[in-house]
């Protein structure tokens, strides 16, 4: 198949754990929601177990038309309506929708002034005078780290813990990572939105808060 064959509608869908196959009663529907697109059975229950849920993550419908609920419902249509909205959901997940220079530039936006090249986050690197500031430190200390999306780190005896977590954001960038830090000896903390792993996320909040506790006085680079 091929995603970019779909004609493809975005808007509000009618959703309801009731089958709907009659003309009237969808006219009914489509009168007193005259802005959707479409009806289905399933996106209720989703967005119910979304706003039940303690962390809220972000969800989306994508569905592809079996039928026009107008009383000649059959299952005809149905292997193709799955397979349709499957292999476009597939074509998105495949495009490279990541690393573009809104991204790069965004990133040099979170991050502030607080900010060290690459190479100086690994081991080696650092000033002229073979020093390294606190923000090099903790940043070498998540390149050892193997604590996954969320941890603690502590570098020259201050502690950071970090925490990444990824959310559906469109159908062109599927899947982003926010990042959040915080200082655990001062309780400042920092939040970043938009980064395409949850290496990159945790870094710009990293380096966010470093910036901040600069800026606050708390924060002073040890020679």
């Amino acid at each position: 198949g091929n995603g970019e064959l779909c004609s493809v509608k975005v808007g509000p869908l009618v959703s309801d754990s009731n089958l709907i196959d009659n003309l009237q009663e969808k006219e009914n529907i489509f009168k007193a929601f005259p802005d959707a697109i479409g009806g289905e059975m399933e996106g209720a229950a989703i967005m119910s177990a979304i706003h039940g849920s303690t962390h809220k993550p972000e969800g989306i419908v994508i569905k592809a038309i079996c039928d026009w609920g107008d009383g000649s419902k059959n299952k005809q249509w149905q292997p193709f309506a799955a397979h349709a909205a499957a292999d476009y959901v597939l074509h998105h997940l495949k495009k490279e929708a990541f690393g573009d220079l809104a991204r790069k530039e965004r990133f040099v936006a979170e991050t502030g002034s607080c900010s060290v090249s690459p190479s100086d986050t690994h081991t080696g690197g650092g000033r002229s005078d073979g020093s390294t500031n606190f923000l090099q430190d903790i940043l070498l200390s998540l390149d050892r780290a193997q604590t996954g999306d969320e941890g603690e780190l502590e570098a020259r005896g201050r502690r950071i813990r970090y925490k990444a977590k990824w959310r559906v954001h469109s159908l062109q960038e599927p899947m982003v990572w926010d990042g959040r830090a915080q200082d655990l000896d001062t309780g400042v903390s920092v939040e970043v939105k938009h980064f395409d792993t949850s290496k990159h996320a945790v870094e710009a909040a990293i380096r966010k808060l470093c910036s901040k506790l600069t800026a606050q006085g708390l924060l002073h680079d040890e020679l």
